[in-house]
C-alpha cells in the first residue's frame, strides 16, 4: 500500500508485538517505548532497512534477524538477560546498543562490520574477548557494569575504551594487544595502583575517582599521552612523570602535601592542577611551557617564587588558601593572578615584575590599605570583601586599568583618582558619607557606583564620559544639579533616598530617571530639560498632585503609591508615554486623558466613583486597569484599541455595555462586584469574562454573542441552574462554589471545553450527557458535592484522549459501580481522596488502573478508610497497579508498602509461577509465597522469577520531608530583557559551571543537600544522550555575579558524585528533558542556600501551570542584547496552554510540524502575541535547566514550588530577535516526580 515508504515512526505507543513487515523500500523503523516483549523477525521482508531503534520495550533476547542493509540495532533499556546474536545475519551491521540491560556475560561477538558496541549499565561481571572477531570495532562501552577487572583483548582497530563505574580493582593491560587505542576510561573504579603501562597511541588516560595511593610511572611507555586525570583520588604526592607528549595532568582532590616536580621530565604540560590538596607550600617549579597552575584550596601559608622558572604561565589560580602577604614574582607572561579568599594583609607588588598582568583579585581578605600599585598591563583589579579604610592612588600607575571594584569596604570617603584607562568603579556598601570627585582625573570614566552607602549630598559632578550613576540606598536629602557636567549620562539612579523635593535636571542624555522610594512631595517639571528620558519613576513618594510634564521622549511614567487627588495631565506634552502608572493614590475622579500615544494605564486600587470616557482621546491604549475603586457601574467607553479592561473589586452592581464601542476587547473582568445579573454579551473578540465572586442568581446565554470567548469564570456565586451553553470556542469555564441544584444539558454543545468545575454545588442531577460531549476535556472537577453514597454505573463516560484530571474529592462516595468512571486515558489523575470507600472492588477498580498503569496516571485514594484485608489481594499482586495508586490502608499501611507476605492468609491462584522451592534465590524480592496459593503443589512456592540486579546503597538514608523548602527570607518585589535580582532572591538557584569552558553553563534548583535538579541537555555531551564527566561540573550554591572572582564567602561550591538523566530523554524533541546531580558532600543550609520544593499535590500543580499563570525563572543566560549576563538576572512569565503554543508557533515558523515535538511532559511560558515589544521578557540560551517557581499563595506561610525546567525554544534565533509570541518550552516537573524519588531510593 505504500511501496516508497522509508520511515516508519511507532515509538511512544502500546504495542506489546509486531506482525512481520513486509516493506521494499523502508529504511528507517522506530518501535522504540512500547511493551513489545517478543519480535518473530524471520518472515520479515525489508531488504533496504539500515536503522531499527527497539530501546526502551521489554524484550529479554536478542531477536535473530537475518538483514544485509541493517547498519544501526538499537536495543537499550530492555530486559534482555541473554545475547545469541550471529554477525554473518548482519553482515553491514555498524552500530549495536545493549546498554541499560540485564546481561550479565556476553558470548563471542563474531561482526566483521561492527564499529561501536554499547554494553554499559549491565551487570556483566566478566567478559571472554579471546574469541570475537570484531576487525573493525573502534568503541567499546562497558561502563557501569560489574567488571573487576580489565579484560585482555586483542584488536587492531579499538580506539576508545569505557571502564569507568565498575568494581575493577587491579590493571593487567598490554598495550601491543590493542595498537590503535586512543582513549582509555578507568575512572570511578577500586584501583589502588597502576602497573606499568605501554600504549604507543593512548592519548588520553582517566584514572580519576579511584583510590590511587602512588604511582610508579618510571616504566610507562605512552609516548602520545596527552591527558592524563588522576583528580579524586589518595595520591600523597605528585608522581614523577617523563613524558614529552602530556599536556594536561589532573590532581586536583587527592591528599597530596608534598610536591616535587621536574618540568624537564614534561617538556610540553601546559596545565597543572593540583587543586583541592593538602599542600602548605610549593617547591621552585620549572616548566617552561606551564600555562596555567591551579593551586587554590590548599592551605599554602607562603610562596617563594623568585626561583620559578614558569615562562609562559599566563592564569595563576591562588585563591582559597591561607597566604598572608602577595608573594613577590617576576614573570613576563602572567595575565590572571587569583588571590581571592586568603588572609592577606599587606600587599607589596610590584608590576615591572609581571609586565603583562592584566586581572588581579585580591577580594576577601583583610586588606586595610593598598599600596602605590604600578602595573602598565592591568586592567581588572579586585579588592571587595576587605577591610579598606582609605586609598592613596595619586601614585598608582596603571594605565590600562579599566575595572576597579571596592565595593564592601569600609571606605568613609571616595577617594582621588586620575586614570584615563577607567571605565567602572564600584564602591557600594562602604561608609563613604562624602564625595570629592574630580571627572576629569577619570575621562573615560562610564559606570559609578556609590550606591548603599552614608551620602547625604552630591557634590557637583563633572565627568564627560559618565554613562551610569548608581546612588541609591543612601540618605540623601537634596541635590545641586545646576553645576553638574555628564554629558553622556544615560542613567541615573536615585530611589531609596530621602529627597524631599527634585530640582530641575537638564541633560540631553539622560534616558532613566529612578527617584521613587523617597520623600518628594512636588517635582517642578517647568524648568526640567531631559530630550531623551524615556522612564521616569517617581513611585512611593509623598506628591499630592500631578504636575504638567512636557517631553517629547518620555514612554514610562511611575507615579503608584503617592498620595495625588488631583490629575491634570496633558497628553500633548508627553506624545511618546505609553505607560503611565497612577495606581494607589487617592484619585477620586480623572479628568479627560488626551495622549494618542498612551497603551498601559493603570488608575487601581484609588477612590475613584466614576469616569467620564466620551472626551477622552487614547487612540492606542491596550489596557486598563481600574480595579479595588469605588465605581458603582460600568462606564461607557468607546476605543478601538481597548484590549483589557481590568473592574474587579468596586461596587458594580449594574452593567450596560455595548461591545461595538470596544470591538478588540479581549479580557473583561468584573469579579468581585455586586452583579446580580447580567445583560446579553455581544463582544466580536472577547476570549476571556471573569464573574467570580458577584452575586449572580441567573444567566441567559441565548442572546449573547461572544463567537471567540475561552474563559468564563462564574465560580463563587448565587447561580441555582445552569443554562445551556453552546459555543464553539469555550475552553474553560468554571461553575464551582454557587448552589446549583441542575443543569440543563438537551443542546449542550462546547466541543473545545478543556476545564469544567462544577464542584462545591448541592446538584440533584448530575450532568452525564454533558460530560459524553466533550471531546477535549483535560480537566473535570466536581469536588466536595453530594455525589455520594453511590455512583452508579455510566455516570462518568469520558470520551476525551486528552482528559488529565478527574476531581471527586470529598463527596461522601462509599461505593463505585462497575463503570461508573469510564473513558480514562494512561495518563490521567483521578482523586477520590476525602470519601468514605471502604472496600476496594477489583470488578471496578481493575479497569480503572489497566489503563492508569499504562502511563503516569494516578488514582488517589487518600483519607478513605479502605480495609487492606484479602479483597485486595488483586492489586497487591500487581505492582504495576500499586505504583498507580496513592493512599493508605484504614490501619495506615501505605498502599506502596503493601506486600504478599501480608496476605498470605488469603487463598488465591498464583499470578506468576510455581517453583521448586530450592530455586528461592532466582525470585524478584516482594513476589514470594509460600502457603495458600490454590494452584502450587506442595514444595513449591508462588515467585516471579528474575536475576536481581546489585546495587549498593547509600550508607545514610535518603533525607525526609522534614526539612522546610520553598521559603527565603523576603519575597519578590518587583532571560531577555530580565532584571537583576537581588543577592539571596533565589536561595535554590543553582549555578551549573563547565570546567573546560570556565563558565555557567546552566542553571538548576537544589531540591535536597545533596541533589541539584537540572536539564538532562545540560548534563549530556552535546548531540548525544550520553552522561558527561562529572569531573567537568561543579555546581555553585548561593552565587549572584557570573564571575567567579566577584563570588564572596557565602557561595558554596560542590564537586559532582553522580550524574543521573532520564532514560527517555531525547536529543531529537528535547521530551524528558530533566536531570539530577548528586553532590560530593551535601550543602549547608543558610540564607543564601534553602531548598525549593517539588511538586506533591497534582490540583495545586494544574493550578499553577494553567494558562496565564505566572511563574519566575532565574538564570545566567543571555539578554536583550545578546550578552551574558554578568548577575543572576529573574523575569516572570505567564505559562502557554500547549494549543496557544502550537498555533503562534506555527504562526511565525509558518510550519505545522515545528511543534509536533510537544508532549504532554512539557509547557510553553511567555508573553503572547499581544504583548507589546517592550513588554517582551523571555528566557534565553544560558538559562538551560534553571527552575521555574511559583508562590503558592500569597499568606505568610506561602511557600514556592518548582513546576517547570528551562529546556529549548522553537525557533533558533538569537534572543534579540524573540519577539512576543515566541515561547520557551519547559520540561513539565510534576510528570517526574516519582522518576526522581526512585533515583533517589535506587544510588
Amino acid at each position: 500500500m505504500t511501496p516508497n515508504l522509508k520511515n516508519l515512526d511507532l515509538s511512544f505507543n502500546l504495542l506489546t508485538s509486531i506482525p512481520p513487515f513486509k516493506f521494499e523500500s523502508l529504511e528507517i523503523l522506530q518501535l522504540h517505548s512500547n511493551e513489545i516483549t517478543i519480535l518473530e523477525l524471520e518472515e520479515w521482508a525489508t531488504p533496504k532497512l539500515r536503522y531499527l531503534n527497539l530501546h526502551n520495550n521489554s524484550l529479554i533476547s536478542v531477536p535473530a534477524f537475518k538483514s544485509d542493509s541493517l547498519e544501526l540495532l538499537g536495543l537499550q533499556s530492555n530486559k534482555i538477560k541473554k545475547v545469541e546474536f550471529d554477525g554473518q545475519m548482519t553482515p553491514n551491521l555498524k552500530n549495536v546498543d545493549l546498554s541499560d540491560n540485564l546481561l550479565t556475560s556476553v558470548p563471542a561477538i563474531r561482526c566483521d562490520s561492527l564499529e561501536r558496541f554499547g554494553l554499559q549499565g549491565n551487570l556483566i561481571t566478566s567478559l571472554e574477548f579471546e574469541e570475537w572477531t570484531t576487525p573493525k570495532l573502534r568503541y567499546l562501552n562497558l561502563h557501569n557494569n560489574s567488571l573487576i577487572s580489565v579484560p585482555a583483548f586483542k584488536s587492531d582497530s579499538l580506539e576508545i575504551l569505557l571502564l569507568q563505574s565498575n568494581k575493577i580493582s587491579k590493571v593487567e593491560f598490554d598495550g601491543q594487544m590493542t595498537p590503535n587505542l586512543k582513549n582509555l576510561d578507568l575512572s570511578d573504579n577500586l584501583l589502588t595502583s597502576i602497573p606499568p603501562l605501554k600504549f604507543e597511541s593512548l592519548e588520553i588516560l582517566q584514572l580519576q575517582s579511584n583510590e590511587i595511593t602512588f604511582l610508579e610511572l618510571e616504566e610507562w611507555a605512552t609516548p602520545k599521552l596527552r591527558y592524563l586525570y588522576l583528580h579524586n583520588n589518595s595520591l600523597i604526592s605528585v608522581p614523577v612523570f617523563k613524558s614529552d607528549s602530556l599536556e594536561i595532568l589532573l590532581l586536583q582532590s587527592n591528599k597530596i602535601s608534598k610536591v616535587e616536580f621536574d618540568g624537564q621530565m614534561t617538556p610540553n604540560l601546559k596545565n597543572l592542577d593540583l587543586s583541592y590538596n593538602l599542600l602548605t607550600s610549593i617547591p621552585p617549579l620549572k616548566l617552561e611551557s606551564l600555562e596555567i597552575l591551579q593551586l587554590h584550596s590548599n592551605e599554602i601559608t607562603i610562596l617563594e617564587l623568585e626561583e620559578w622558572a614558569t615562562p609562559k604561565l599566563r592564569y595563576l589560580y591562588l585563591h582559597n588558601n591561607s597566604l598572608i602577604s602577595v608573594p613577590a614574582f617576576k614573570s613576563d607572561s602572567l595575565e590572571l593572578l587569583g588571590l581571592q579568599s586568603n588572609k592577606i594583609k599587606k600587599v607589596e607588588f610590584d608590576g615591572h615584575m609581571t609586565p603583562n598582568l592584566k586581572n588581579v583579585d585580591l577580594s576577601d581578605n583583610l586588606l586595610t590599605s593598598v599600596p602605590a600599585i604600578r602595573c602598565d598591563s592591568l586592567e581588572r583589579f579586585g579588592l571587595q570583601g576587605n577591610l579598606i579604610t582609605s586609598l592613596d592612588l595619586e601614585e598608582w600607575t596603571t594605565p590600562k586599568l579599566r575595572y576597579l571594584n571596592l565595593h564592601n569596604n569600609s571606605l568613609i570617603s571616595v577617594p582621588a583618582f586620575k586614570s584615563d584607562s577607567l571605565e567602572i568603579l564600584l564602591l557600594q556598601s562602604n561608609k563613604i558619607s562624602k564625595v570629592e570627585f574630580d571627572g576629569q582625573m577619570t575621562p573615560n570614566l562610564k559606570n559609578l557606583d556609590l550606591s548603599y552607602n552614608l551620602l547625604t549630598s552630591i557634590p557637583a559632578i563633572k565627568c564627560d564620559s559618565l554613562e551610569i550613576l548608581q546612588l541609591q540606598g543612601n540618605k540623601i536629602t537634596s541635590l545641586e544639579l545646576e553645576e553638574w557636567a555628564t554629558p553622556k549620562l544615560r542613567y541615573l539612579y536615585l530611589h531609596n533616598n530621602s529627597l524631599i523635593s527634585v530640582p530641575a535636571f537638564k541633560s540631553d542624555s539622560l534616558e532613566i530617571l529612578f527617584l521613587h522610594t523617597n520623600m518628594i512631595t512636588s517635582v517642578e517639571f517647568d524648568r526640567w530639560a531631559t530630550p531623551r528620558l524615556t522612564q521616569l519613576q517617581l513611585g512611593f513618594n509623598f506628591m499630592t498632585f500631578l504636575p504638567e510634564f512636557k517631553s517629547d521622549s518620555l514612554e514610562i511614567l511611575f507615579l503608584q503609591s503617592n498620595k495625588i487627588s488631583k490629575v491634570e495631565f496633558d497628553g500633548q506634552m508627553t506624545p511618546s508615554l505609553k505607560n503611565l502608572d497612577l495606581s494607589y493614590n487617592l484619585l477620586t475622579s480623572i479628568p479627560a486623558i488626551k495622549c494618542d500615544s498612551l497603551e498601559i494605564l493603570q488608575l487601581q486600587s484609588n477612590e475613584i466613583t466614576s469616569l467620564d470616557f466620551e472626551e477622552w482621546t487614547t487612540p492606542k491604549l491596550r489596557y486598563l486597569n481600574l480595579h479595588n475603586n469605588s465605581l458603582i457601574s460600568v462606564p461607557a467607553f468607546k476605543s478601538d484599541s481597548l484590549e483589557i479592561l481590568l473592574l474587579q473589586s468596586n461596587k458594580i452592581s449594574k452593567v450596560e455595555f455595548d461591545g461595538h464601542m470596544t470591538p478588540n476587547l479581549k479580557n473583561l473582568d468584573l469579579s468581585y462586584n455586586l452583579l446580580t445579573s447580567i445583560p446579553a454579551l455581544k463582544f466580536e473578540s472577547l476570549e476571556i469574562l471573569q464573574l467570580q465572586s458577584n452575586e449572580i442568581t441567573s444567566l441567559e446565554f441565548e442572546e449573547w454573542a461572544t463567537p471567540l470567548l475561552r474563559h468564563l469564570f462564574l465560580h463563587n456565586n448565587s447561580l441555582i441552574s445552569v443554562p445551556v451553553f453552546k459555543s464553539d470556542s469555550l475552553e474553560i469555564l468554571y461553575l464551582h462554589t454557587n448552589e446549583i441544584t441542575s443543569v440543563e444539558f438537551d443542546g449542550w454543545a462546547t466541543p473545545n471545553l478543556r476545564e469544567f468545575d462544577i464542584g462545591v454545588n448541592p446538584s440533584l442531577k448530575f450532568p452525564t450527557a454533558i460530560v459524553i460531549g466533550m471531546k477535549k476535556l483535560e480537566k473535570f472537577l466536581c469536588q466536595r458535592g453530594t455525589l455520594g453514597p453511590t455512583l452508579p454505573s455510566g455516570l462518568l463516560e469520558f470520551q476525551s484522549n486528552a482528559l488529565k484530571l478527574v476531581d471527586l474529592r470529598n463527596n461522601r462516595i462509599s461505593r463505585l459501580q462497575p463503570g461508573a468512571i469510564a473513558g480514562l486515558v494512561p495518563d490521567t489523575t483521578v482523586h477520590l481522596n476525602e470519601n468514605e470507600i471502604i472496600v476496594l472492588s477489583e470488578e471496578t477498580f481493575r479497569p480503572m488502573l489497566n489503563i492508569l498503569s499504562m502511563g503516569d496516571g494516578v488514582l488517589d485514594l487518600s483519607d478513605n478508610p479502605i480495609l487492606c484485608d484479602c479483597e485486595i489481594s488483586w492489586l497487591v499482586l500487581n505492582e504495576k497497579f500499586l505504583r498507580s495508586v496513592s493512599g493508605k490502608c484504614h490501619n495506615g499501611t501505605e498502599f506502596n508498602e503493601l506486600n504478599l507476605s501480608s496476605l498470605n492468609a488469603c487463598p488465591r491462584e498464583c499470578p506468576y509461577q510455581c517453583i521448586n522451592s530450592l530455586w528461592l534465590s532466582l525470585c524478584t524480592p516482594g513476589t514470594v509465597t509460600h502457603s495458600n496459593v490454590d494452584n502450587c503443589r506442595s514444595g513449591e512456592l508462588c515467585c516471579q522469577p528474575y536475576i536481581p540486579k546489585t546495587t549498593t546503597m547509600a550508607s545514610s538514608s535518603i533525607p525526609g520531608f522534614f526539612f522546610v523548602c520553598g521559603r527565603k527570607n523576603y519575597q519578590v518585589t518587583l532571560s531577555k530583557g530580565g532584571k537583576p535580582s537581588q543577592i539571596g532572591e533565589w536561595p535554590w538557584q543553582a549555578a551549573i559551571y563547565d570546567v573546560k569552558k570556565q563558565d555557567v553553563v546552566c542553571g538548576g534548583a537544589l531540591i535536597q543537600e545533596q541533589w541539584v535538579l537540572t536539564a538532562a541537555h545540560c548534563v549530556t555531551i552535546q548531540g548525544t544522550d550520553r552522561p558527561r564527566t562529572k569531573k567537568d561540573l561543579f555546581v555553585y550554591l548561593g552565587k549572584q555575579h557570573r564571575a567567579n572572582v566577584e563570588d564572596d564567602e557565602y557561595v558554596q561550591i560542590r564537586q559532582v558524585s553522580h550524574i543521573f538523566h532520564h532514560k527517555d530523554y531525547s536529543i531529537q524533541n528535547y521530551d524528558s528533558d530533566i536531570a539530577l546531580l548528586k553532590l560530593t558532600t551535601p550543602s549547608v543550609l543558610t540564607e543564601r542556600v534553602q531548598l525549593i520544593c517539588l511538586p506533591t499535590k497534582f490540583d495545586v500543580s494544574d493550578e499553577n501551570l494553567q494558562d496565564g499563570m505566572h511563574g519566575w525563572v532565574a538564570g545566567w543566560g543571555y539578554d536583550g542584547s545578546d550578552l551574558l549576563t554578568a548577575v543572576l538576572t529573574d523575569v516572570q512569565l505567564p505559562v502557554i496552554s500547549n494549543r496557544l503554543c502550537r498555533r503562534d508557533t506555527t504562526y511565525f515558523t509558518g510550519d505545522f510540524s515545528t511543534t509536533r515535538t510537544l508532549t504532554s511532559n512539557m509547557f510553553c511560558a511567555g508573553h503572547s502575541r499581544s504583548t507589546s515589544p517592550e513588554d517582551y521578557r523571555t528566557v534565553c540560551p544560558g538559562d538551560s535547566g534553571s527552575p521555574m517557581v511559583f508562590l503558592s499563595n500569597a499568606s505568610h506561610d506561602s511557600y514556592w514550588t518548582v513546576e517547570g525546567i528551562v529546556s529549548h525554544f522553537f525557533q533558533k534565533e538569537t534572543c534579540s530577535l524573540r519577539r512576543p509570541g515566541q515561547y520557551g518550552v519547559f520540561t513539565k516537573v510534576n510528570r517526574f516526580t516519582r522518576w526522581i524519588d526512585e533515583v533517589f531510593d535506587n544510588l
